[in-house]
């Protein structure tokens, strides 16, 4: 073996190894080592994408919606206290809990949420004496930077996502709708879609929302300059109401819960594989999120 074809080789194996470790089964990084946190008896609990290693890290039995920062050092999270729903804020191991939001006496703060590239968090108010919705952004030390009206929809949001761009989020509200609040424009549409029960999720690095089809109990994607949704996943457990659907970070594996009896529990679909696997078998389990990639 000549050295030049001896050299030629040891460099192949060389980038053939840094591609098995820096490129995973999804084709763009290795999401083994990826967390999900969820929610287990009202509590958020994160584990391991296949489902193991379990960890409680709430211990209040009355919080929803918890979604994890961008760079994966924190998980925000609705909570009850004090007669109200809050948004509170942890370290991703549980550690240095604290709540960000102190309601008045007719109002209450909904599922949170980041801007995908900021610590920033994305947030719903709602003002039962007047009806209206808002849609908020706050820093991490709870400062209220904006708050924009949805005006009097008479409703609190059920899920709120926002697009990798920062400009657009999307949620859902009763009967219930599909909405979308363009933050360039201050401009809401309440009637984007309708109707859904599942949860939203922007799919990362694309103005793409994905979203479950009671109807026909399919997964859609939809480009929201576009008339026509595209099915992506034809006729999954019926998951549970507001349940949840979350993508990680790099939009090949999307995660979902499903309430129909024997099959209740958190699933992950690997497009990349075509692989669906069931990772808990809980039907408290909701509201699942990737580490790395907020709702």
């Amino acid at each position: 073996m000549s050295r030049k074809y001896l050299h030629n080789f040891k460099v192949y194996c060389t980038a053939f190894l840094l591609a098995l470790i820096f490129t995973g089964c999804d084709g763009m990084r290795n999401e083994e080592s990826l967390k999900i946190c969820f929610i287990r008896n009202g509590d958020v609990w994160v584990m391991n994408e296949d489902g193991s290693h379990l960890k409680q890290l709430t211990f209040t039995g009355n919080n929803e919606w918890p979604s994890w920062s961008s760079d994966g050092k924190y998980i925000v999270y609705e909570g009850y206290a004090g007669g109200h729903n809050e948004i509170f804020l942890m370290n991703n191991d549980g550690s240095n809990n604290r709540q960000l939001t102190l309601s008045g006496t007719d109002e209450n703060c909904y599922c949170p949420t980041w801007m995908p590239d900021r610590n920033l968090i994305v947030y719903n108010r709602y003002v039962s004496s007047s009806y209206i919705s808002y849609i908020g952004i706050m820093d991490t030390n709870g400062n209220i930077i904006q708050e924009y009206s949805l005006g009097p929809i008479g409703a609190k949001l059920d899920s709120l996502s926002v697009s990798y761009d920062n400009t657009m989020a999307a949620y859902i509200w009763g009967p219930p709708y599909i909405g979308i609040f363009d933050f360039k424009n201050n401009s809401p549409n309440t009637t984007f879609i309708s109707p859904t029960n599942s949860s939203v999720s922007w799919l990362p690095q694309k103005k793409i929302l994905t979203y479950r089809q009671p109807s026909s109990n399919n997964v859609i994607n939809r480009n929201i300059e576009e008339a026509s949704p595209i099915t992506i996943l034809t006729g999954m457990p019926y998951p549970l109401t507001y349940g949840g659907l979350s993508w990680s970070p790099s939009g090949q594996v999307l995660c979902f819960t499903s309430g129909e009896m024997g099959s209740e529990g958190i699933y992950v679909y690997n497009f990349n594989a075509h692989e669906l696997k069931r990772i808990t078998s809980n039907i408290t389990d909701k509201h699942p999120c990737f580490m790395g990639k907020p709702r």
